[in-house]
């Protein structure tokens, strides 16, 4: 629950990461986040139409699944080295919610 609800603590953080990275800037921070944005609200979209007519036991096991996608994205920023990485693991952080996202309200 407590990654669940301060995910968003990162955020202001991490463009002063960015710049730190080669090829790092603040429009590569928002960029990538924006990446993160689509490919969230696309999961959001196939995980709420395969979840529709689910049991509770599988929406329980795709909202820790995404979570832990959710958290390897995480672990990848702290190893982040260029600015590729930084998209990569936005868009894994985008895979993660948007599995969970759907799970957890439905």
């Amino acid at each position: 629950m407590l990654l669940w609800s301060a995910w968003n603590l990162f955020t202001p953080i991490f463009a002063i990461f960015a710049n730190n990275i080669p090829g790092g800037s603040v429009e590569i921070a928002a960029s990538a986040f924006s990446t993160y944005l689509v490919v969230r609200v696309v999961f959001e979209l196939i995980s709420g139409r395969y979840l529709t007519n689910s049991g509770e036991l599988r929406k329980f096991v795709i909202t820790i699944t995404g979570m832990l996608v959710m958290s390897s994205a995480y672990l990848g920023f702290a190893f982040s080295r260029s600015a590729a990485n930084i998209f990569l693991f936005y868009g894994l952080m985008g895979v993660g919610l948007g599995m969970a996202t759907p799970a957890k309200n439905s």
